[in-house]
């Protein structure tokens, strides 16, 4: 298990939680952006929680959102990879087709976790 974010205290919260749970010692917690994230395995699943705009300020969260999309299509092909935000506009500019979407609740917000499967190229005449 391979975990990564760009706040050193989402990373200590997240490693006492593993710790917890006997699991510390079976993942590898890195800070780092999504734009320098790479895949280390030819499949996979990516769980991402991005911030919503809610607790996490951020002056242009599309973007972000944009640069998650564009990380998961070009360095995590062949992965599946699940998003959750309670961001609806946000996750429309991640750019990709969903191909499942479920009602969830992370605290008091209600979200979406949404599923992507990732590819190479365009599936469109694939039938």
């Amino acid at each position: 298990m391979i975990g990564s974010d760009i706040s050193r205290r989402a990373l200590s919260i997240t490693s006492f939680s593993l710790d917890r749970y006997n699991l510390l010692q079976k993942a590898e917690l890195e800070k780092m952006d999504i734009n320098k994230a790479k895949s280390i395995s030819e499949k996979g699943v990516d769980i991402l929680n991005p911030p919503y705009g809610e607790r996490i300020l951020m002056p242009d969260l599309d973007k972000t959102y944009e640069e998650i999309g564009d990380a998961l299509k070009t360095r995590f092909q062949d992965h599946k990879a699940w998003i959750i935000s309670s961001n609806l506009d946000a996750l429309k500019h991640v750019g990709l087709k969903s191909s499942q979407k479920i009602d969830l609740m992370n605290g008091k917000l209600p979200c979406k976790f949404v599923s992507y499967e990732l590819y190479q190229g365009s599936r469109r005449n694939e039938g």
